[in-house]
Formats: C-alpha cells, sequence, structure tokens
C-alpha cells in the first residue's frame, strides 16, 4: 500500500509564519502531502486566531486534509493548563512547546496534548528522560523531531540537537509513545516532502521503514483519533454511543 504522508508543524501568515493559507496548501499538494496541520502559535495569554485560520482553510477548498491546530507557548504550567482546557476544543492538534523541564514534564502528563513540540530545545540534554517517556506513552502524547530545528542550525549546535534528537528516540522507542517528524516551517518553501522529512529519522538513527512510520502512520492514527474524539458519538475517555445497524429486511 501507498504511503500517505502528513505534516503536522507549519504556521501560516495569520500567526508566526510568513506564507498565506493558500500558498501553504498549493505547496502542500505540490509536494504530494495528504495531511497538513497549519498551526497557530499562541504565546503566554495571547488571543489566538484559530477560528479565523479555520475560516481561511475552508475558503481554499483544498484537495487534501487541512487541519487547524494550536501550539501554546510559555513557560507557565498554569497558563498552560488553562490555554490548553480553553483550546482543546476549538483545535484540532493540540502542540505544546517545549524546552524547559517543567514545561516539558506538564505536556506529557496531558492527555488533551497532542504533541510535545521540540523538548530538546536551548538545553543541554535532551529534555526527556525514562518517567516523561513513559507518561507519554500512557497519556498518548507523541514527541516531535522537528526539521526546521536542525535546518536553522549549524556545526557543533546542530551536532548536540541531533544528539539529543537521538536520546529522545530511543526513549520514544523502549516505552513505546508516539513519534513524529513535522517540518515546522513559517515558509511555503519550507515544507518538505514525506521522505525528506523522514531522512531526519534516518539521522538519529530509526531504521528507514520507522522514519517513513513518523510522517505517515503515526500522524494519520493521530488524525483519525481526533475524529473519533469530535464526532457526535463520543461522550469522554473510554465512552462513546455505540448505534445498532439497522438489520434490512429480506
Amino acid at each position: 500500500m501507498e504511503r500517505k504522508f502528513c505534516d503536522l508543524h507549519i504556521y501560516s501568515d495569520l500567526s508566526i509564519g510568513e506564507s498565506s493559507v493558500k500558498d501553504i496548501i498549493e505547496m502542500a499538494q505540490k509536494l504530494d502531502l495528504s495531511s497538513i496541520c497549519i498551526i497557530d502559535h499562541v504565546k503566554d495569554k495571547n488571543k489566538d486566531n484559530i477560528n479565523r485560520l479555520k475560516e481561511e482553510i475552508k475558503k481554499q477548498k483544498p484537495n487534501i486534509e487541512v487541519l487547524a491546530g494550536v501550539e501554546i507557548n510559555t513557560e507557565d504550567t498554569e497558563i498552560l493548563k488553562r490555554q490548553i482546557s480553553r483550546l482543546r476544543e476549538t483545535a484540532d492538534i493540540v502542540i505544546v512547546s517545549g524546552g524547559s523541564s517543567k514545561i516539558n514534564r506538564a505536556a506529557v502528563e496531558d492527555a488533551r496534548v497532542d504533541i510535545l513540540a521540540h523538548p530538546e530545545r536551548g538545553r543541554r540534554d535532551s529534555g526527556l528522560d525514562d518517567i516523561m517517556a513513559r507518561l507519554a506513552a500512557k497519556n498518548n502524547v507523541a514527541i516531535e523531531l522537528n526539521f526546521k530545528m536542525v535546518l536553522n542550525t549549524y556545526r557543533k549546535i546542530r551536532s548536540h540537537m541531533l544528539a539529543h534528537m537521538r536520546d529522545n528516540a530511543e526513549l520514544v522507542h523502549k516505552f513505546g509513545a508516539p513519534l513524529v517528524i513535522s517540518s515546522g516551517a513559517e515558509k511555503a518553501f519550507e515544507i518538505r516532502t514525506g521522505r525528506e522529512l523522514a531522512s531526519l529519522g534516518t539521522l538519529v538513527g530509526l531504521e528507514l521503514a520507522k522514519s517513513l512510520d513518523c510522517v505517515s502512520s503515526v500522524p494519520e492514527s493521530m488524525i483519525a483519533h481526533i475524529k473519533k474524539v469530535k464526532g457526535e458519538n463520543h461522550i469522554m475517555p473510554g465512552v462513546e454511543v455505540i448505534r445498532k445497524k439497522e438489520s434490512k429486511k429480506r
């Protein structure tokens, strides 16, 4: 079966990016991505643009699946919790911008979070430990390998970044947490094909098949779960309405 590739972390000019929603969608279609998520970046208590983003996506009538997500960027765990509570129902994907130990820990502890982005950012270690990796697996919080974080670093800094990503990939594999690879693109031309994104996985020690899963089957499963949770039959985690199919009369 042919793989379908996804990129769940792209910014538009409605947030901190530079390209329009239209240009992003057109580029993603040219690169044969089947699903993308355009992200609204919300820092601390700043007002979000998620509804405006959804309207703009709808207006484009895309030929691929385009989700509207949010990335929460704060160093305050209480603000993080309030923002997750406020935005979870509106956003298709909830990403937490990682880096500090307390934010990394708070993100993987919360099952309402979909992705912890770049937990190694600005650190001298990988940002994760065994406890956090185990929590990520328990709460189904995906750990992200961010292509832009590598693309925008050089020499020793890039070497350290890749080493930290390698450590996180090993932890994720050990405890069975989801791992995704995203572009983190801020411009349309920074968006990558699925196989280009997967090359980051091989750089940090993943087998090619596993790397490809990180941009195909893993994000696809996340999207399917989100659709199920947002469906009319979902009541709460573990509880949903099962409707009996009407039997056909002979």
